[in-house]
Order: C-alpha cells, then sequence, then structure tokens
C-alpha cells in the first residue's frame, strides 16, 4: 500500500493553513493569502506547479450517476449550486462547512456523497479531482511489466494512454486521495512523471 508523505509549511500565516497541512499531505504551503484561499504547490515529476485552493468551493463528483440528489451529504444551509457540468456539481460553501468535510465529517462519516477540493490553476481554469492517475513509466518498462507493479502497489490499470510515452491511467477515489497517490508515485524509480487525472474548466469563446 501507497503510504502519504508530509511535506513543511514554508510560511503559516493563518490557523486554517494547519489545518490544511493535516489533511493535505500531499501539499507544500507557500502562504495563506486570504480566507478565501490557499497558495499550493505539487509535483509532477520533477516540475512543480502553483494552483489556489478555494476555501469556499467544493465539486460534487457524480460519477455515472446523473440521476444523483444534487447536494447529498452537504448539511450547509448556506451552499449554492455554482455550474453542473456533466458529472461535476459545483457549490459555493461556507468556510466552516469546509473545513469540517476536510476534517472530522469526512473520516468521520458524518458526511455523505463523493467531493474534491476546487483549485484554480495559473490560467484562470477551475481544476477538480474526479478520480484516477496518469502515470508515465519508465523506458524498458513493457505492460506486463506495469501490470505487476501496479498491482504490488494496490492499483490497476484502466487505460493505455500511449505506448509510445508508456503512459497509463490507474484506477484511483475521487478527491484528496487521487492528488496523494500521484504525488508519492512521483517518488517512485519506475515513473517518470505521476499527475492526477484533472477535470478542468472549459473556456468557451
Amino acid at each position: 500500500m501507497i503510504k502519504k508523505n508530509s511535506l513543511k509549511i514554508t510560511c503559516l500565516t493563518i490557523p486554517f493553513a494547519a489545518l490544511l497541512f493535516i489533511n493535505f499531505p500531499f501539499l507544500s504551503l507557500s502562504s495563506a493569502q486570504n480566507l478565501n484561499y490557499e497558495i499550493v504547490h505539487y509535483s509532477e515529476g520533477k516540475k512543480s506547479h502553483t494552483l489556489k485552493l478555494l476555501h469556499e468551493e467544493i465539486a460534487e463528483i457524480n460519477g455515472d450517476n446523473d440521476g444523483q440528489e444534487r447536494g447529498k451529504g452537504i448539511n450547509d444551509d448556506k451552499a449554492e449550486l455554482i455550474s453542473e457540468k456533466k458529472n461535476i456539481r459545483l457549490w459555493k460553501v461556507t468556510v466552516d462547512w469546509h473545513r469540517a468535510y476536510f476534517s472530522k465529517g469526512r473520516q468521520a462519516g458524518d458526511i455523505k456523497g463523493t467531493y474534491s477540493p476546487v483549485f484554480i490553476d495559473p490560467s484562470g481554469r477551475k481544476r477538480v479531482l474526479p478520480g484516477n492517475i496518469i502515470v508515465f513509466m519508465k523506458k524498458g518498462m513493457n505492460e506486463g511489466d506495469v501490470i505487476t507493479w501496479a498491482g504490488a502497489k494496490g492499483l490497476k490499470i484502466i487505460k493505455i494512454v500511449s505506448r509510445y510515452s508508456n503512459s497509463y491511467v490507474l484506477s484511483t477515489p475521487p478527491g484528496i486521495e487521487s492528488l496523494n497517490m500521484s504525488n508519492e508515485l512521483n517518488n517512485d524509480e519506475s515513473v517518470v512523471a505521476s499527475t492526477p487525472d484533472w477535470w478542468t474548466e472549459v473556456f468557451h469563446r
């Protein structure tokens, strides 16, 4: 099984940042700009990326169940549906609810449903973690080698992306766990790079 690793907080400016450190071990927090978002960093291979983690938005992951009741488990009277695109529903929630979901509530099972944090990348697009990760394996590893390697880590190949780049999609749950796993795999000697299979907002011009 993959063990979660913890990165150092480089700058702590508000108490909520400490909470994020405890529950988001894949992130390196550089600064807390205000109560609406946190500046975070994560890695893809040798590359480091910067995102904003929004404190007042959350994504509901519906999977294949399009008829799932909206906001099932969001017991926040002030929650508002921002948008609904295919199997992703974006909600505006209070900071207190966001904190509860990613701390005690989630582990205790008090909040039902599958949710992901909402991030904003440098281009201004929102990003969500619907599940699964993409890995680029070292040259010389064939499909059989990768199946054996993945199985030893409790992971399963669900798609071959490209034989030329030796890349595969591995099955993981939606939400934080997929980013934790991706971050851990970036430290594996058999992996060139690993990244979550992000859902990214599309702008129409």
